[in-house]
This record gives C-alpha cells, structure tokens and sequence, in this order.
C-alpha cells in the first residue's frame, strides 16, 4: 500500500526525505507521535487530532468526530484492533470499526491527572487498560467495561517516578530519584525498576540525569537505554552518548537493532547496532525537533516533528555517508 515512493531511486547517491505537511493534508504540522496499524495504515498524532494515512490521502479525526481531546500525543492497536488515544487531558478514545468512542472513565482519570501526563498505554488479554503515568507515585489500572467504579489508581512506595511505561509482558518501569531525606527530592541517585503486575521485581541503579519524559527502550541483548538531560544512556554498560543543549525526545529500535533518537531541534541521530560510542554518530533533519520515528512494514521510515510535520524515508540503504565526517548532505522533496 506504501509502495509509491519509486522517485526516491532518483536520488540513491543521497539520503531523501519526503515532508508532508498541513498543505498535504495534516491536520496539523505539529505531530508527536506515529504508529502502524495490523492493516497498514499509518497513524500520526497531532495537536489538532489523529490523521490516518493510506499511503495517497491523509484522513482526520477531531473531537467534531468523537475524540475527546484533539491533542493526542500517542496510539497503540490492542488485540481486538482497537486503536487507542492517549490524550493531553489523560481522557482515553479508540478508533474501531470507522468509529471514535471514549470509555466512561474519562472524567476520573482526567481529576486523577492533575498536571501529570499518560506516558504509556497497554490493553491486556483480559482487556484490562494499563496506563503508565507521570503524576508522581503509581500507574492507572482500568478494568472492562471502563466505567468509573473499574478504575484503580495503584501507587508506588518511592518517591519521583520520572519514567513509567508499560510493555508488552505487562512490566511496569519507573525512574525514581532518592533526595538527601523524605521530604526534598535532590537528583543524586536514579533507580529504574522494574515491577510486574503486583510488586517490585528488581532495581538497576545508575546515576543518568534524567527529565520528566526521559524514556527508554530495551535491546535484544537486554540492555537498557533511556535518554536524559544531555544524553543517550547505556545503563548495563554505563556508557552514554551526550550532547549540548536540549535533551533527546525519542527513541526507537529498528528491526536490524538500530537506535535512532530525536532531539529538539537537534534532528535525528542514527546508531547503526546500537553503538553509542560513535564518534560521529549521523545527523539527520536537523533544526528539526523530532517526536516520533516508526519503521513501517515495508521498510521505510517515518519521522515526525514539532515544526514540519512528517518526513518520510523509503529505506535507510539511501543514506550516504562520509565515514570520516558522517553524512554529507541530504535532500527533502516537498
């Protein structure tokens, strides 16, 4: 269904992004997050609410069409097919069938919320929504039908949860900072731990500078990276990659188990097989501040930014690159 890009063989000396923005059909060129559905759609989440693309049109949805919050910061398919929002307001909508509807619940989570935000979403074999929040001190727990009296906040027995996300085995993952006493939370000491469904698992210990939207990926070698104030972080190895000015946004793993990461106005770096300690790690779309990166079923890739809306990549075997001085050029096809 994406295979309509064959000019980018045009180009195959340089790297070749293609930007879609507002003028293509985007609800809006300020886009935090991207995700591919079970039926190839790609997803891409908006201030302005969710778009679908179907590799020619791009198709809006808004509160006006059951939303129930147009700033969407990410999505996530369950089992069913349901495609699920994670709003600003911490309300919760999925997509099934051509349809948007909201579950009960909202206005709870929503007073539950507070200034904190939903870092991460997954729906279990029983249906069962699980919400990694940063509010603080534990994670949402919303059991069918979603209703008000099926909402459970569990709370964790440590103080600053800077990092809490869900994946796929149900874990639950939290960055805790430990102050000089109980009541003042000083950035001496990070642990990431990691908890099942019930109670603490284990504790890995490390000493990064993280902020409140550091997040992190796990490798296939079972390491643990997570980006901070200045940097990428290795926390089994103790390695870090760092750089001046703004912090990293994104992270992603791709199916070769390369780590790419966005910074804020800083583009995207490109570590092929994970490898932080790269002198020159390649540099691409910068100036750009890059929220989200997927790669789709067919290969490409696709980069989503604050500023400019989409850019998409055909293949990264498109990518040249001067070993001595990493990337020389690349080119953007509007």
């Amino acid at each position: 269904m994406l295979s309509l890009f064959a000019f980018t063989s045009v180009f195959a000396q340089q790297p070749v992004f293609k930007n879609y923005t507002v003028k293509d059909g985007l609800p809006s060129s300020e886009v935090y997050n991207v995700n591919q559905d079970s039926k190839g759609f790609m997803w891409f989440c908006t201030d302005a609410g969710v778009s679908r693309y179907d590799g020619y049109t791009f198709l809006n949805f808004s509160t006006l069409n059951g939303l129930c919050d147009n700033t969407v910061f990410g999505s996530y398919e369950d089992k069913k097919g349901r495609i699920w929002f994670r709003t600003m307001s911490g309300k919760l909508s999925y997509f099934f069938q051509d349809s948007i509807y909201s579950i009960e619940a909202n206005e709870l989570i929503s007073n539950e919320m507070r200034n904190g935000f939903i870092t991460s979403l997954y729906i279990d074999e029983g249906d069962t929504i699980w919400c990694g929040v940063v509010i603080g001190k534990g994670y949402f727990k919303i059991a069918p039908p979603y209703k008000s009296e099926n909402f459970k906040y569990i709370r964790i027995d440590k103080q600053g949860a800077y990092i809490l996300n869900i994946d796929a085995k149900g874990f639950i993952w939290g960055g805790i900072t430990i102050g000089e006493n109980n009541t003042t939370l000083i950035r001496k000491q990070l642990l990431i731990c990691e908890y099942n469904k019930a109670r603490l698992k284990k504790t890995i210990t490390y000493v990064p500078k993280l902020i409140p939207n550091s997040i992190y990926l796990k490798t296939n070698s079972g390491d643990i990276i997570v980006t901070g104030e200045k940097g990428i972080y290795s926390l089994n190895k103790k390695e870090e990659f760092e750089c001046q000015g703004n912090g990293f946004i994104s992270l992603y793993k791709d199916k070769n188990n390369d780590i790419w990461s966005g910074k804020s106005k800083g583009g995207v770096f490109f570590f092929p097989k994970g490898d932080l300690k790269q002198p020159n790690p390649s540099n691409y779309l910068k100036g750009e501040s890059v929220t989200g990166i997927k790669e789709d079923s067919e290969g490409g890739f696709w980069f989503t930014t604050l500023e400019n809306g989409i850019y998409y990549m055909a293949s990264p075997d498109l990518l040249y690159y001067d070993k001595k001085n990493g990337l020389i050029d690349s080119k953007v096809l509007t």
